[in-house]
Protein backbone atom coordinates (compact mmCIF):
# COMPACT_ATOMS: atom_id res chain seq x y z
CA UNK A 1 0.00 0.00 0.00
CA UNK A 2 2.85 2.43 0.76
CA UNK A 3 3.89 2.83 -2.77
CA UNK A 4 0.49 3.74 -3.81
CA UNK A 5 0.23 6.33 -1.14
CA UNK A 6 2.12 8.84 -3.77
CA UNK A 7 -0.29 8.42 -6.42
CA UNK A 8 -3.42 8.75 -4.20
CA UNK A 9 -2.16 11.70 -2.20
CA UNK A 10 -1.66 13.64 -6.12
CA UNK A 11 -5.20 12.60 -6.98
CA UNK A 12 -6.92 13.91 -3.80
CA UNK A 13 -4.56 16.98 -3.89
CA UNK A 14 -5.88 17.64 -8.03
CA UNK A 15 -9.46 17.02 -6.49
CA UNK A 16 -9.23 19.14 -3.05
CA UNK A 17 -6.63 21.19 -2.89
CA UNK A 18 -7.15 24.70 -2.25
CA UNK A 19 -4.64 27.25 -3.09
CA UNK A 20 -5.60 30.22 -1.23
CA UNK A 21 -8.51 29.39 0.38
CA UNK A 22 -8.20 26.09 2.15
CA UNK A 23 -9.69 22.58 1.71
CA UNK A 24 -13.57 23.76 1.20
CA UNK A 25 -15.47 21.57 3.76
CA UNK A 26 -13.18 21.85 6.67
CA UNK A 27 -14.57 24.74 8.67
CA UNK A 28 -15.96 24.33 11.67
CA UNK A 29 -13.93 20.86 11.83
CA UNK A 30 -10.89 22.52 13.01
CA UNK A 31 -11.28 24.50 15.82
CA UNK A 32 -10.24 28.26 13.52
CA UNK A 33 -12.52 30.24 11.41
CA UNK A 34 -11.97 29.22 8.42
CA UNK A 35 -11.18 26.11 6.13
CA UNK A 36 -7.57 23.55 6.81
CA UNK A 37 -4.90 25.10 5.06
CA UNK A 38 -5.89 28.99 4.42
CA UNK A 39 -2.98 30.34 6.68
CA UNK A 40 0.27 31.64 5.77
CA UNK A 41 2.10 31.39 8.78
CA UNK A 42 0.35 28.23 10.78
CA UNK A 43 -2.70 26.28 8.92
CA UNK A 44 -0.86 26.61 5.72
CA UNK A 45 -0.94 25.14 2.13
CA UNK A 46 1.43 22.54 3.88
CA UNK A 47 -1.40 21.68 6.57
CA UNK A 48 -3.40 20.42 3.51
CA UNK A 49 -1.14 17.81 2.15
CA UNK A 50 -0.58 16.52 5.38
CA UNK A 51 -4.31 16.11 5.76
CA UNK A 52 -4.63 14.70 2.12
CA UNK A 53 -1.50 12.03 2.51
CA UNK A 54 -3.51 10.96 5.82
CA UNK A 55 -7.04 10.23 3.46
CA UNK A 56 -4.70 8.75 0.60
CA UNK A 57 -3.34 6.24 3.41
CA UNK A 58 -6.95 4.82 4.19
CA UNK A 59 -8.46 1.95 2.79
CA UNK A 60 -11.92 2.96 3.29
CA UNK A 61 -14.18 2.45 0.16
CA UNK A 62 -15.12 6.28 1.02
CA UNK A 63 -11.43 7.15 0.71
CA UNK A 64 -11.26 5.01 -2.65
CA UNK A 65 -14.67 6.87 -4.16
CA UNK A 66 -13.08 10.26 -3.71
CA UNK A 67 -10.09 9.36 -5.35
CA UNK A 68 -11.67 8.15 -8.13
CA UNK A 69 -14.57 10.55 -8.33
CA UNK A 70 -13.20 13.24 -6.42
CA UNK A 71 -13.91 17.31 -7.79
CA UNK A 72 -17.07 16.71 -8.48
CA UNK A 73 -18.39 17.98 -4.81
CA UNK A 74 -17.56 21.34 -4.64
CA UNK A 75 -16.44 20.66 -0.85
CA UNK A 76 -15.70 17.31 1.31
CA UNK A 77 -18.37 16.00 3.04
CA UNK A 78 -16.64 16.10 6.97
CA UNK A 79 -20.24 15.08 8.63
CA UNK A 80 -19.88 11.82 5.97
CA UNK A 81 -16.22 10.98 6.52
CA UNK A 82 -16.65 11.63 9.97
CA UNK A 83 -19.61 9.17 10.87
CA UNK A 84 -17.63 6.45 8.71
CA UNK A 85 -14.43 7.22 10.67
CA UNK A 86 -12.73 6.90 7.39
CA UNK A 87 -9.02 6.74 9.63
CA UNK A 88 -9.91 4.64 11.93
CA UNK A 89 -7.04 2.17 13.10
CA UNK A 90 -4.47 4.63 11.66
CA UNK A 91 -2.03 5.69 14.02
CA UNK A 92 -0.36 9.32 13.34
CA UNK A 93 2.68 11.61 14.73
CA UNK A 94 2.59 14.96 13.81
CA UNK A 95 6.24 16.69 14.05
CA UNK A 96 5.78 20.32 15.02
CA UNK A 97 2.23 21.06 14.77
CA UNK A 98 2.16 25.38 16.31
CA UNK A 99 -0.47 26.89 17.94
CA UNK A 100 -3.12 25.36 15.32
CA UNK A 101 -2.98 21.74 15.16
CA UNK A 102 -5.63 21.54 12.25
CA UNK A 103 -4.19 18.72 10.87
CA UNK A 104 -4.29 16.98 14.16
CA UNK A 105 -7.80 18.41 14.69
CA UNK A 106 -9.43 16.95 11.66
CA UNK A 107 -7.95 13.20 11.51
CA UNK A 108 -9.24 12.47 15.25
CA UNK A 109 -12.45 13.36 13.82
CA UNK A 110 -11.93 10.81 11.46
CA UNK A 111 -10.97 8.05 13.69
CA UNK A 112 -7.40 7.90 13.55
CA UNK A 113 -5.19 7.53 17.13
CA UNK A 114 -3.04 11.18 16.70
CA UNK A 115 -0.12 12.57 18.46
CA UNK A 116 1.31 15.79 18.48
CA UNK A 117 5.13 17.30 19.34
CA UNK A 118 5.84 20.87 19.58
CA UNK A 119 8.25 23.57 21.40
CA UNK A 120 4.77 25.04 22.96
CA UNK A 121 2.44 23.38 24.94
CA UNK A 122 -1.36 22.45 24.81
CA UNK A 123 -2.16 25.40 26.50
CA UNK A 124 -0.99 27.76 24.16
CA UNK A 125 -3.02 25.89 20.97
CA UNK A 126 -5.21 28.34 19.43
CA UNK A 127 -8.71 28.03 18.35
CA UNK A 128 -12.46 30.09 17.85
CA UNK A 129 -15.27 29.06 19.56
CA UNK A 130 -17.88 30.46 17.78
CA UNK A 131 -17.01 29.62 14.79
CA UNK A 132 -19.26 26.59 13.30
CA UNK A 133 -19.52 24.68 9.96
CA UNK A 134 -21.99 25.88 6.96
CA UNK A 135 -23.34 22.98 6.56
CA UNK A 136 -23.51 20.93 9.88
CA UNK A 137 -23.69 23.76 12.53
CA UNK A 138 -21.15 21.73 13.73
CA UNK A 139 -18.80 23.88 16.67
CA UNK A 140 -15.40 22.87 17.65
CA UNK A 141 -16.55 23.94 21.12
CA UNK A 142 -19.34 22.66 21.55
CA UNK A 143 -19.64 19.72 19.25
CA UNK A 144 -16.19 18.31 19.83
CA UNK A 145 -16.24 14.84 21.62
CA UNK A 146 -14.89 14.74 25.35
CA UNK A 147 -12.54 12.47 24.20
CA UNK A 148 -11.44 14.09 21.18
CA UNK A 149 -10.99 17.48 23.37
CA UNK A 150 -8.52 15.49 25.64
CA UNK A 151 -6.41 14.00 23.32
CA UNK A 152 -5.40 17.20 22.21
CA UNK A 153 -4.03 17.84 25.84
CA UNK A 154 -2.82 14.18 26.44
CA UNK A 155 -1.28 13.12 23.10
CA UNK A 156 0.49 16.17 22.99
CA UNK A 157 4.86 16.46 23.85
CA UNK A 158 6.30 19.42 24.37
CA UNK A 159 10.02 19.98 23.59
CA UNK A 160 12.63 20.22 21.37
CA UNK A 161 13.14 17.96 18.61
CA UNK A 162 16.38 18.67 18.79
CA UNK A 163 17.02 17.12 21.99
CA UNK A 164 17.18 12.89 22.45
CA UNK A 165 14.96 13.76 25.24
CA UNK A 166 12.04 14.80 23.59
CA UNK A 167 12.47 11.67 21.44
CA UNK A 168 12.49 9.62 24.13
CA UNK A 169 9.61 11.35 25.90
CA UNK A 170 7.61 10.63 22.22
CA UNK A 171 8.57 6.98 22.60
CA UNK A 172 7.59 6.48 26.14
CA UNK A 173 3.79 8.50 25.54
CA UNK A 174 2.84 6.68 21.88
CA UNK A 175 4.86 3.80 22.22
CA UNK A 176 5.60 4.46 18.64
CA UNK A 177 4.59 2.40 15.93
CA UNK A 178 3.27 5.12 13.59
CA UNK A 179 1.23 4.70 10.81
CA UNK A 180 2.14 8.07 9.30
CA UNK A 181 5.00 10.47 10.59
CA UNK A 182 4.12 14.09 8.91
CA UNK A 183 5.93 17.05 9.23
CA UNK A 184 4.42 20.80 8.02
CA UNK A 185 6.59 23.40 10.10
CA UNK A 186 9.31 22.46 12.59
CA UNK A 187 11.02 24.53 14.89
CA UNK A 188 13.61 23.75 17.06
CA UNK A 189 16.11 25.61 19.36
CA UNK A 190 19.45 24.99 17.59
CA UNK A 191 21.34 22.93 15.44
CA UNK A 192 19.90 20.55 12.76
CA UNK A 193 16.82 18.85 13.13
CA UNK A 194 17.20 15.31 11.30
CA UNK A 195 13.13 14.55 10.67
CA UNK A 196 13.94 10.98 8.69
CA UNK A 197 15.91 10.07 11.98
CA UNK A 198 13.76 10.94 14.14
CA UNK A 199 10.60 9.22 11.69
CA UNK A 200 12.83 6.32 11.13
CA UNK A 201 12.76 5.40 15.12
CA UNK A 202 8.98 6.38 15.31
CA UNK A 203 7.21 4.67 12.08
CA UNK A 204 6.28 1.11 12.14
CA UNK A 205 8.00 -1.32 9.66
CA UNK A 206 6.11 -0.25 6.44
CA UNK A 207 4.84 3.27 7.40
CA UNK A 208 5.53 6.38 5.83
CA UNK A 209 7.08 9.64 6.64
CA UNK A 210 5.36 12.49 4.87
CA UNK A 211 7.75 16.06 4.95
CA UNK A 212 7.18 19.62 3.27
CA UNK A 213 7.02 19.98 -0.26
CA UNK A 214 6.04 16.40 -1.00
CA UNK A 215 9.02 14.36 0.25
CA UNK A 216 7.69 10.52 0.70
CA UNK A 217 9.55 7.98 2.29
CA UNK A 218 8.78 4.40 3.31
CA UNK A 219 10.79 2.47 6.46
CA UNK A 220 11.80 -0.76 4.84
CA UNK A 221 13.99 -3.51 6.96
CA UNK A 222 14.63 -0.51 9.24
CA UNK A 223 15.63 1.97 7.02
CA UNK A 224 13.94 4.38 5.21
CA UNK A 225 13.34 4.36 1.19
CA UNK A 226 12.59 7.51 -0.65
CA UNK A 227 9.05 6.95 -3.15
CA UNK A 228 9.03 10.59 -3.87
CA UNK A 229 11.18 13.60 -3.84
CA UNK A 230 9.63 17.44 -3.69
CA UNK A 231 6.53 18.90 -5.87
CA UNK A 232 4.42 16.63 -8.32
Amino acid sequence: MSREIVERSKKLSLNYFGIMCGIAGTDGWNGLSGCIGNGQIYNTSGTQHQFLTALAMSEHPEVDRLIQEGGREEYLNMADLEDKKVLDGLKILDLGCGYRPTFARLTRWLGAEVYTADLIGSEEFEYDPIFHDRETGKSYEKDCPLNLRSAEIDNHIQGDLYKDRTLEEIMKKSGGDFDLVSSSFVRVSDGHFDQEKIAGQMLKEGGVFHEEAESFYRKDKGKLECLHRGFW
